[in-house]
């Protein structure tokens, strides 16, 4: 029996389309939203072909175009076959060979799903026969593919038994696996027995049961099983490609008289499968044909539309310079418009480094790259028992002696032992080929019939993260003072009961029992199915034969993807007692779900007292801004005086701005002189639009982040002490959120920490005016804290700040 690979597969599909065939059954199919069941009325025929139809997905969604198959009709009008080609008269009629070897494509499956039953009867075994000349024919040439053939039938069509011994011969000398689906047959396993079989069916199931046991590589099921089991996940078979390396101790370099090279092969152990992936189509619609053209009688609008695949395209555009009025939009706006300037073609970039603010070209070949040597090169060996696991990163790959030289794969299997018998694991500098960036790996020895290593992929100094935490058995206060009892500490009561809770839950012994009545583990590896991958190519191969997926939802998956999904009850059973221990020991309560708080709206009060001093009096005349057009005074009254509202532009940051900058207030609302519209000496950010200057210098050509950062720092205290009431705070409020932004992703970090903490202690300050602004601050919460280690690493920054301590900061 010739070895059975991956691929290179012909199977012949043999299907009955007999009148029997034709009679109908009632499906069962998921029930609707509502619990309400769902059936539908399909044939015998209809019914089996699902099974060919899902086999056929397989082979199309494997890919290898060396799986095909091919599809015998028996019981057929017609007669077209290469046995009665041969040997015209010879019983070899109503057979027809409808699909010819080949790879399948969805016009197999188009094709499969048009067979219909016939108003002819025919001989299944004439049709294996058939099936079994054609694959010879086909493979004559092939003889180290592997044959499969699968028989479809209801058993309802009278067999002439006669020398069916020597068909079941020829099918063991071409080793060919032999499958039989029968409607409706019996099946005490699944179960299913048929009520009210026919004579003619009982007769035929016992044939067929007694032609499976002469095949030596046969099998006979029940249609229904057989569907089931089509959703059973199936790994894929793939075969890894092996790769030459070198494995080297010592430096051929420095010292060449005393290194150590073995020529070695290398392959895949594991690999990471993703679900099938999708791509995205739009439905085009294409011009219908005019008057005097060709075109279809009865042809509706929906005929000329079709879904079409988006291809992705990049086109690389230099900015122009934005002027003020569009620097004034709305960044919603902005998004929708299409992007404005000069395209360039991808042959003139240039690759960058950011260094800081600013960016290093470097063309190609500009800086000369890290030479290294191709091989996996032995740094140290370390104990087993020092590896942390945790370092583990990549797939495992095998390493093993080159089968073609029988020195190498002595001397590798000498240190194979070697490192087995002293317990160490060797570091190894991976290179794949000459001058490519190197890896840094262990291996670990694996002595047996064949000696190998498995190598897995190790973290450099940093890719290392570290994140310390409190210490769980002791508590520090803020006096540092190390408490051993104390509420966060938790007592001996509580720590036995936490490792009963964990002993009760071991899944070692929550399995099915062994032949010895034992119990065995619950958690196999290798049957522990991806159900992401599993689940969608059920729905992948379930969509494609059906025509309405609403009419005919995705069925449930098989038993064997939910497995795992739910912890078994004898786990749960037993770790009940233990759970409600630690419950009330630990004091656990339900947490009631948040509600979110809708901002209370506190109403304006109104003057009931002193309601005889004139507004004018405390801010002087009031001036209308400059309009366009202008604008008719109204009368104010003394008793209740109401602002105009005057409209202005959304910004586009999350803080809100009620109000304008201060330069854009009018005179008469300043409670003192306007400040100057230039900057002070030596500053490049004005206190009268500081935000405006902010962003004008960071946008211009010239490392200014710093400079500015620092002007902005000390713009900010000013302003707030100078603003009259509440007047400025909103303007201040989101000077310092686009200083956060600018500062977390400029790397000014530091800047911004020192300057917060130092803003702080200036608000609470005996000296200064203003002292509820940071209540407003406090307010606003986590957005304008200090910037914390986690938020720095996401923007390639450091800072020296917990999240916890971002987060109290804003509370004391």
């Amino acid at each position: 029996m010739p070895t059975e690979r991956a691929g290179y597969t012909a199977t012949m599909f043999v299907v009955d389309v007999s009148p029997s065939m034709g009679t109908m059954r009632t499906v069962f199919l998921e029930p609707a939203e509502d619990g309400t069941e769902r059936t539908k009325e399909v044939t015998h025929l209809q019914w089996a072909l699902q099974y060919v139809m899902l086999k056929v997905q397989e082979m199309i969604h494997n890919g290898r175009k060396t799986d095909q198959c091919g599809v015998v009709l028996f019981g057929t009008e017609d007669t077209q076959n290469v046995v009665e080609d041969a040997h015209p008269g010879e019983g070899y009629t109503n057979i027809v060979e409808y699909i010819p070897i080949a790879h399948p494509t969805p016009s197999t499956l188009s094709k499969i799903a048009a067979i219909t039953p016939s108003t002819h009867f025919g001989d299944p075994i004439n049709g294996m026969i058939v099936a079994i000349q054609t694959q010879s024919e086909y493979l004559i040439r092939k003889p180290s593919w592997t044959r499969r053939m699968v028989l479809v039938t209801d058993g309802e069509t009278p067999l002439e038994v006669e020398d069916w011994e020597a068909t079941v011969d020829k099918i063991n000398e071409l080793a060919i696996n032999t499958t039989i689906i029968g409607v409706d047959f019996d099946d005490e396993d699944f179960p299913f027995i048929e009520p009210d079989k026919s004579p003619v069916k009982r007769v035929n199931e016992n044939f067929w049961t007694q032609f499976i046991d002469r095949v030596e590589n046969g099998q006979i099921g029940t249609c229904a099983y057989a569907l089931h089991e089509t959703s059973r996940p199936e790994p894929r078979p793939t075969k890894s490609a092996m790769s030459n390396n070198v494995f080297r101790i010592g430096d051929p370099e420095l010292f060449p008289e005393e290194v150590i090279e073995i020529a070695v092969k290398t392959s895949k152990a594991t690999a990471l499968v993703r679900p099938h992936s999708m791509k995205k189509f739009t439905k085009r619609e294409v011009v219908a044909a005019t008057q005097g053209g060709p075109s279809q009688a009865g042809a509706s609008p929906d005929d000329y539309k079709h879904y079409v695949e988006l291809k992705r395209r990049t086109d690389y555009v230099v900015k122009l310079i934005e002027s003020g009025t569009e620097e004034e939009e709305g960044d919603e706006d902005r998004e929708k418009q299409e992007p404005q300037g000069e395209v360039v073609e991808k042959e003139t970039l240039v690759k960058a480094f950011k260094y800081g603010s600013t960016w290093v070209p470097c063309e190609e070949g500009h800086f000369e790259g890290l030479h290294t040597r191709k091989g996996i090169e032995v740094v140290s060996f370390i104990a087993e028992n020092t590896y942390q696991r945790h370092f583990s990163m990549s797939e495992v790959q095998y390493i093993y002696a080159d089968i073609g030289s029988s020195r190498a794969q002595v001397a590798f299997s000498s240190i194979v032992h070697a490192m087995f018998k002293k317990g160490f694991m060797a570091v190894v500098r991976w290179v794949n080929r000459d001058d490519s960036d190197p890896k840094m790996g262990v291996c670990k020895a694996e002595p047996g019939e064949v000696d190998y290593m498995m190598w897995v992929q190790i973290p450099f100094a940093e890719d290392v993260r570290r994140y310390p935490f409190p210490s769980l058995d002791r508590y520090v206060t803020k006096k540092n003072e190390v408490l051993e009892e104390h509420p966060y500490i938790p007592t001996s009561d509580m720590n036995a009961a936490m490792d009963d809770w964990v002993e009760n839950m071991d899944l070692a012994d929550a399995g099915p029992k062994d032949e010895n009545g034992l119990r065995t583990e619950w958690f196999d590896l290798t049957q522990s199915f991806n159900p992401a991958v599993h689940r969608i190519k059920q729905a992948l191969f379930h969509g494609a034969v059906v025509p309405d997926l609403k009419a005919e939802p995705v069925p449930p998956p098989h038993p064997e993807v939910t497995k795992y999904m739910e912890s078994p009850r004898r786990v749960l059973k037993r770790s009940i007692p233990a759970l409600e221990q630690c419950i009330r020991l630990f004091n656990v309560k339900e947490v009631p779900p948040k509600v979110p708080r809708k901002k209370e709206q506190k109403a304006i009060p109104v003057a009931t007292e002193n309601i005889d001093v004139d507004i004018d009096d405390i801010l002087g005349p009031a001036v209308a801004r400059s309009t366009p057009a202008p604008m008719q005074a109204r009368p104010v009254s003394k008793r209740a005086v109401e602002p105009e509202k005057q409209p202005f532009k959304k910004p586009g940051h999350s803080l809100p701005s009620p109000t304008p900058s201060f330069a854009e207030l009018p005179s008469a609302f300043h409670s003192t002189p306007k400040p100057d519209a230039k900057p002070k000496p030596g500053r490049i950010i004005s206190n009268s639009r500081p935000l405006a200057d902010f962003k004008k210098n960071i946008e211009a050509q010239g490392d200014l982040v710093s400079k500015v950062v620092e002007d902005m720092c000390a713009v900010i205290p000013e302003i707030v002490d100078a603003s009259f009431s509440t007047q400025r705070y909103a303007e201040a409020l989101e000077c310092m959120q686009v200083l956060r932004e600018v500062a977390l992703k400029e790397d000014e970090i530091d800047a911004w920490n020192n300057f917060l903490r130092e803003f702080k202690a200036t608000c609470k300050s005996s000296g200064f005016r203003n002292k509820d602004f940071w209540s407003h601050v406090q307010k606003v919460g986590r957005k304008l804290s200090l910037i914390s280690d986690t938020e720095a690493e996401e923007n390639e920054g450091m800072s020296d700040v917990t999240d916890r301590a971002a987060a109290q900061f804003m509370k004391n």
